[in-house]
């Protein structure tokens, strides 16, 4: 099994997967990518009964797999204890960091530093983490798990590997290997980390609470970081950015601030505001 693992990351590693993304990605947003939604949504069987458009009116499959929901379709536990579920997608893992290590997939296990973009803060060991993966059926928006201030926004470039089942026993350090943007919160629990991590195809993560001229400054070769401290606190269930085709998100808590729910495990379903876990007082 594991040689099988390491043929399929082999072969991934051979695609132009960047460039493949950024034709995917023009050809996603023009006009003329309306004509594959209804094959999209049965090929991925998905049901638009609390989107706020209906089927015909998406102008091309970018606005499908972006979509908004009606209000109300996802309620956010209102406890200030919880943290909710920032997306819909299942739990790939979900585990405690022992020895700054975290788990990717069965069997992949590799440091916390690498996912972060180098640097491990002494207060994660011991620490929880959650790992969300969104199919392209799923609901695209990301959310606020909990009520928190911006503190930081990193992005760090990197290739674009698939994020799926495949991806994630295939390629080792799949996620510290992927564009992604690291940003943290200061919130009722303290310092929350949230990786969102791109994915082949999806090329890049829209993060709508940052200043635009963030989103254009970004650059994809070069790792950049902005303080945004001075920006308001933002609201738990209140959105923050979107994937566009699917992509995963990775949550990480400080050591004894939160308890994951006892029965989630790895392949479970979660929704946006649904409870993931629960905050503890500090010690």
């Amino acid at each position: 099994m594991e040689s099988r693992f390491s043929l399929i990351g082999a072969l991934l590693a051979l695609i132009p997967k960047r460039s493949l993304t950024r034709a995917a990605g023009r050809l996603l947003e023009h006009r003329v990518s309306r004509l594959l939604i209804p094959w999209y949504i049965r090929r991925y069987s998905l049901d638009l009964t609390d989107a706020i458009l209906p089927p015909g009116d998406y102008r091309s499959l970018f606005e499908l797999f972006t979509r908004r929901l009606q209000p109300g379709t996802r309620p956010v536990d209102p406890s200030d204890t919880t943290v909710t579920s920032p997306v819909d997608g299942v739990v790939e893992a979900v585990g405690v960091i022992h020895d700054g290590t975290f788990i990717q997939a069965k069997g992949h296990a590799y440091p916390v530093a690498d996912l972060l973009g180098g640097h491990f803060p002494d207060e994660l060991e011991e620490g929880t983490w959650i790992t969300l993966y969104l199919s392209p059926a799923d609901y695209h928006r990301i959310h606020l798990p909990l009520r928190g201030k911006p503190l930081q926004a990193a992005h760090i470039p990197g290739t674009l590997f698939p994020v799926n089942r495949l991806g994630a026993r295939g390629v080792r350090r799949l996620f510290a290997r992927n564009e992604r943007w690291v940003t943290t919160f200061s919130t009722a629990a303290g310092t929350m980390y949230l990786v969102e991590i791109g994915s082949f195809i999806v090329g890049s993560v829209r993060l709508t609470y940052l200043p635009e001229e963030i989103q254009r400054t970004s650059d994809r070769k070069v790792p950049q970081k902005w303080e945004v401290s001075h920006m308001p606190t933002i609201g738990k269930g209140e959105e923050i950015g979107y994937f566009a085709f699917g992509s995963t998100v990775v949550l990480l808590f400080e050591r004894g601030r939160v308890e994951w729910q006892s029965h989630l495990k790895t392949g479970d379903p979660v929704r946006v505001g649904q409870s993931l876990g629960f905050i503890r007082e500090p010690r």
